[in-house]
């Protein structure tokens, strides 16, 4: 019994949850309550395009919420100035989420109210739709500033010498970012009263506000292709930098087109209201989810990554591998180097041998070594005794210490008295000394 509730359970709620929406869908999309069935038929005629909106915005919102969670954990910037683009990045996938939210529930929630009045679907564009309008002007911004930043990563990474450009852009890019910004929240605060004119008769010009806001954002587009082309050239002959610039290239044509196309939509509507939520998809939503994967991925490889200090580039480099991984090929500054994944070793411990003893042949008397000699002292030799007697005044210490030296004083005392010794003879013994006086 226990296994069949368990098996059962998740059909019941399946089931309650499946007749708790058609009963919801019964009373929102019929005249009567009281009918049963759906008329599909009913339906204005722009509903299956808003449906399939939302659930294009739907699965955008998954997949960009993934790659948000993933960016958050794989991308680091480690505050290097060449890595400052993957911030903007991860930013910019956080508002673009925030907007695949609200964009799909107005476009999934305006055919619900459609036998509810013009009131409840006009309040209803004017909330959910002016907020996913927000958090998609901010997204857009945040993408240039990081192709702003990616191409002057790239130019920290590949200069030999530190230039003043890269700051230069970084100070420009940062007034541009405050100009958008400021139309941005002023284009959405244009939109919520837009239905005063509906409700007070008031005039509010946001045609004017809007064109003004897509043409300085298609300028900084052709601004940052202009920007991608020469980093381009200049990087494209390096290697480690070679496949870095390609991205920033695609990423900034990709850009480049979608700026456009919000242009030509803004300023002359050659497309028909029907079709223009699945356009948007097509040419707004996906270009902008492709630059954000491409910088994703290009800011989480580990072969060639943008570092501006070399021993950050070697040690992201050679970051281990997981347990029973593959060796992995980096290449550092054209440098191609095969890394094994990390293995664990244990300290050494030297080999116990058993005490060994030298061979000696059958036979053979064991050698005996020298024992060393005991310390000698040194004796001083005996006075001498028979017919050279050497006086008290010679035996006694001089002032040097020595004995057998006069001292000055006895020795002038001695020579006083007319005993001067004889000088000695060449080749034989030494004269006899003076005989010694008698008191």
């Amino acid at each position: 019994p226990s296994l069949i509730t368990q098996r059962c359970s998740p059909l019941c709620c399946y089931y309650l949850s499946v007749t708790v929406a058609t009963d919801t869908l019964r009373q929102l999309y019929t005249d009567d309550p009281s009918r049963t069935t759906v008329i599909m038929a009913s339906f204005p005629s722009y509903a299956a395009f808003y449906f399939a909106r939302g659930a294009l915005s739907s699965i955008n919102l998954i997949a960009s919420f993934v790659m948000w969670i993933m960016s958050l954990v794989k991308l680091r910037t480690n505050k290097d100035p060449a890595r400052t683009a993957f911030l903007w990045q991860r930013i910019s996938f956080g508002f673009f989420s925030l907007f695949c939210i609200f964009d799909a529930a107005y476009y999934l929630w305006i055919p619900f109210y459609r036998n509810y009045g013009y009131g409840s679907t006009n309040t209803i564009s004017t909330t959910l739709g002016p907020l996913g309008s927000l958090w998609y002007n901010i997204a857009d911004i945040l993408i240039l500033m990081a192709l702003v930043r990616l191409n002057n990563g790239i130019s920290i990474v590949g200069a030999k010498q530190p230039t003043s450009l890269p700051k230069i852009l970084k100070n420009i890019s940062w007034g541009a970012f405050g100009i958008l910004l400021a139309l941005a929240i002023a284009l959405f605060a244009t939109s919520v009263a837009f239905r005063l004119i509906y409700i007070y008769g008031y005039s509010i010009n946001l045609y004017r506000l809007g064109t003004a806001f897509y043409a300085l954002m298609f300028v900084s587009s052709v601004f940052v292709l202009a920007q991608t082309i020469y980093v381009f050239v200049v990087a494209r002959s390096e290697s480690h930098l070679a496949q870095a610039s390609i991205f920033s290239l695609v990423c900034a044509i990709l850009y480049f087109m979608h700026q456009l196309y919000e242009l030509i939509i803004v300023t002359t509507l050659t497309i028909e209201g029907y079709y223009l939520p699945i356009t948007e998809v097509v040419f707004s939503l996906w270009p902008m989810f492709i630059i954000l994967v491409l910088i994703f991925v290009l800011g989480s490889r580990r072969t060639s990554p943008l570092y501006s200090n070399s021993a950050q580039q070697q040690s992201a480099a050679f970051m281990p591998a997981p347990a029973g991984a593959q060796p992995a090929f980096y290449t550092v500054n054209g440098v191609t180097y095969a890394v094994q994944p990390p293995v664990m070793q244990q300290a050494y411990m030297p080999p116990q041998h058993p005490p060994q003893q030298a061979y000696m042949p059958q036979g053979a008397a064991p050698e005996q070594y020298q024992q060393p000699y005991p310390p000698q002292t040194y004796q001083p030799p005996p006075p001498n005794q028979g017919m050279y007697v050497v006086p008290p005044e010679l035996s006694a210490p001089n002032s040097y210490g020595h004995a057998g030296q006069p001292q000055h004083q006895d020795y002038a005392a001695y020579k006083a008295e007319d005993h001067t010794p004889s000088p000695p003879s060449v080749g034989g013994a030494p004269p006899p000394p003076a005989p010694a006086r008698v008191a």
